[in-house]
């Protein structure tokens, strides 16, 4: 693992005219992992000792929804809405979800459920 969480610089990626920013780090291959934050957090709310244990065996995503910190773009008001920006985010990156070129997703979503 080249980079960390807290070494790895911040990029951006831009999706339908939206400027998200992320960081990805961890091993080049295997399945990433994007790590999603709660509504308004960002990609520094994240447990540095989580994310560069997930890194260990495969890629990790953070990244700042549409709205919220580095990411420019109108914050999302529904969980639907903010799974959209998500997809739009990871389609930018050039990761598929599907079979061919899969992805998971770990939230940080305090309701509960």
């Amino acid at each position: 693992m080249t980079h960390t969480h807290v070494t790895v610089p911040t990029l951006f990626a831009e999706a339908n005219g939206i400027r998200y920013a992320y960081r990805r780090f961890g091993e080049e291959t295997g399945v990433p992992l994007l790590f999603m934050q709660h509504f308004r957090g960002g990609l520094d709310h994240w447990n540095p000792a989580i994310t560069d244990g997930f890194g260990r065996d495969r890629p990790v995503i953070l990244f700042d929804n549409a709205g919220v910190a580095s990411s420019n773009g109108e914050t999302p008001g529904t969980v639907e809405t903010m799974a959209d920006r998500a997809r739009d985010f990871v389609n930018a990156l050039g990761v598929r979800v599907g079979s061919e070129r899969p992805i998971r997703a770990a939230s940080n979503d305090r309701r509960g459920t």
